[in-house]
């Protein structure tokens, strides 16, 4: 029997900082919970004539998107202020998403879209964010974390 339990999940971290900030400057974002993150690669119909009605395709676009909730504190640390700058002035930040156990994930500009606020009676507790690829600023990369993760 395996003597550990199973957890189920995605167990990372995400590390953020202004845009053009080196990934090893980038700093953990620890006010957050339910972060997860997605890849996806779509598909074009390339089918010719040629092809005897047997469709056939090329790649597509790739797709990245980051999610996370802000928990929000009466003293919000500075990554946690540099995220909700970044949803209240739209504009985008570095982000770096690291998987626990291989060390790498999604680095890049990205623009935070804040939605779904949580309010616990009369006080806010966090804003669920998507964060998608910034135009303009360079394609998101996977990438090994270079300053040993946390």
């Amino acid at each position: 029997m395996p003597s550990s339990t199973p957890v189920l999940g995605f167990e990372g971290y995400i590390y953020v900082g202004e845009v053009g900030t080196a990934i090893s400057e980038l700093t953990e974002l620890k006010e957050c919970n339910q972060l997860n993150f997605s890849m996806g690669f779509g598909e074009v119909d390339a089918t010719m004539q040629g092809d005897h009605g047997i469709k056939s395709y090329k790649k597509g676009l790739q797709d990245f998107s980051v999610g996370f909730s802000l928990l929000l504190l009466d003293t919000q640390s500075e990554e946690g202020t540099i995220v909700l700058n970044a949803i209240r002035s739209r504009t985008p930040i570095q982000i770096h998403v690291v998987n626990a156990l291989s060390g790498d994930g999604p680095y890049g500009s990205f623009y935070v879209f804040g939605s779904d606020v949580s309010i616990d009676g009369e006080n806010l507790e966090a804003i669920s964010c998507t964060c998608r690829p910034a135009a303009g600023y360079g394609v998101p990369v996977i990438t090994q974390r270079t300053n040993g993760g946390t």
